[in-house]
C-alpha cells in the first residue's frame, strides 16, 4: 500500500543528519528502496560508510554517499551542504539552479529553440521540483518530560521551529512537517529511560518511517505534524458509559491492522495541530490521558515484557 503511495523516487535527492544509526538509517533503508539518492551525514564515521555500503549493494545504485559532519559546528556543516550540492548538481545537470542561469543554459540552442520551447522546459524544471524539510521532534516537543529538562528544551526548539518555517517556506516553494514520535526503542535511549518506560507505550521505528515516508511522498501535505506512538484503537464510547474512550492494544506486528483490517480505525500516527497553541494544548491533554490508559491496559504482564526485552535482548544485541 505504501509503495502505491510513494511511487518511484528515482532522481531524488535526501539528505539525512544523524543517518548513520537508529531513526536515521531506517528512513535511509526505506527510502532508498525507492530509488531515491541518499546522502547520510553523521559523526560515526564506522556505521555511516557501513551504511552507503549496504545502500549501495541493495539498491544497485552507486548515488549514496556519506560525509563526517557535527551539526553543532557551523563550518561543518556549511561543508556538508556544499559536498551534498555539488553531487546533486551533478546527478542533476543540466536543470537550473536559478532563474539566470536557466538562460545562460540556453543559448547556445536559441537558432533552434523557440520562446515557446524555452518557456515549457523552465515551466517543466519548477514544476518537478519538491523540496521538503522533515523535522524530527518528539513528544517532547509539546509536553514537558519530568526530569528532562534539557531534551524537552530542544525538543520544544524544534517544534518553535517547525512553527515559523511552516508560514516562510512555503512562499520559497519548500513544504515543512514534523515528526514528533514518542520513545522508540533505539540505540540512542539509555537503559535507564527504557527500564522507566517499561509497560508504557512506545513508538516503533516501523510506524516513524511510515509516518515520515508520507510526508515526503505526498506533495500537498505542507505545514502539518504528528505524533507517532503504540498502534491502539481509541473508542468513543460517549458520557452515557461513564468514561470517554476505550483503548484497545493493537500487536505491532499484525499485518491486519489499520483501516480495513480486523481492527478499523487503529493507527499509531495522531495528527496534533502543533502550530496551533489551543488545539495542541487540548491535544496533549487528551493525549496524556490516552497514554495512560494504554499503560493500565498492558499492566504488569506489559512491565515484565518489556524489562525481560531490555535484560537479555539488549544484552546479546
Amino acid at each position: 500500500m505504501l509503495h502505491t503511495i510513494v511511487g518511484s523516487w528515482i532522481g531524488i535527492f535526501i539528505l539525512i543528519t544523524g543517518g548513520a544509526s537508529g531513526l536515521g538509517a531506517a528512513f535511509a533503508r526505506e527510502w532508498a528502496t525507492h530509488g531515491a539518492f541518499i546522502f547520510i551525514a553523521d559523526l560515526d564515521d564506522r556505521r555511516g560508510e557501513e551504511l552507503v555500503a549496504e545502500l549501495r549493494r541493495s539498491s544497485g545504485s552507486p548515488h549514496h554517499h556519506y560525509q563526517h559532519c557535527d551539526v553543532t559546528d557551523w563550518a561543518s556543516q556549511v561543508a556538508l551542504f556544499k559536498a551534498a550540492l555539488a553531487i546533486f548538481w551533478l546527478l542533476k545537470n543540466p536543470a537550473p539552479q536559478r532563474d539566470d542561469e536557466a538562460e545562460a543554459g540556453t543559448r547556445a540552442t536559441d537558432d533552434g529553440e523557440s520562446a515557446e520551447d524555452k518557456q515549457k522546459r523552465i515551466a517543466k524544471w519548477h514544476k518537478q521540483r519538491d523540496r521538503h524539510i522533515l523535522l524530527m521532534g518528539s513528544i517532547g516537543g509539546i509536553m514537558p518530560l519530568t526530569g528532562s529538562p534539557q531534551y524537552t528544551a530542544s525538543k520544544h526548539a524544534v517544534t518553535a521551529l517547525f512553527r515559523c518555517l511552516r508560514v516562510t517556506c512555503f512562499w520559497r516553494g519548500i513544504r515543512v512537517n514534523m515528526l514528533l514520535p514518542c520513545f522508540v526503542d533505539t540505540p540512542m535511549v539509555p537503559n535507564g529511560v527504557m527500564f522507566v518506560l517499561a509497560g508504557g507505550g512506545k513508538a516503533t521505528a516501523a510506524d516513524v518511517v511510515d509516518a515520515g515516508t508520507r510526508f515526503v511522498a505526498v506533495k500537498d501535505v505542507c505545514g502539518r505534524a504528528a505524533v507517532v506512538g503504540p498502534r491502539m484503537k481509541v473508542e468513543d464510547l460517549g458520557v452515557e458509559a461513564g468514561q470517554s474512550a476505550r483503548i484497545v492494544e493493537i500487536d505491532p506486528g499484525s499485518t491486519n491492522t489499520g483501516r480495513g483490517g480486523v481492527w478499523p480505525g487503529s493507527q499509531a500516527a495522531w495528527e496534533c495541530y502543533a502550530h496551533d497553541y489551543e488545539n495542541c494544548e487540548t491535544f496533549v491533554y487528551r493525549y496524556t490521558r490516552v497514554l495512560a490508559g494504554y499503560t493500565v491496559l498492558r499492566g504488569w504482564v506489559g512491565w515484565w515484557r518489556d524489562v525481560f526485552a531490555l535484560m537479555f535482548r539488549r544484552a546479546s544485541a
